[in-house]
């Protein structure tokens, strides 16, 4: 019984980790766009 609880409750803050952990990957790919798009380094802009 204990081990069912346990197995529930640890899929269940893994799924929420994953979505988590997606949205903050999602978040940095964006900060990282903004980043380079803003900041970029001297001598890389050769339009």
């Amino acid at each position: 019984m204990d081990e069912l609880i346990n197995d529930d409750l640890i899929n269940a803050v893994v799924k929420s980790h994953e979505w988590a952990l997606y949205g903050l990957m999602a978040f940095l790919f964006l900060a990282l766009g903004v980043a380079l798009r803003y900041y970029r380094p001297p001598g890389d802009d050769d339009e």
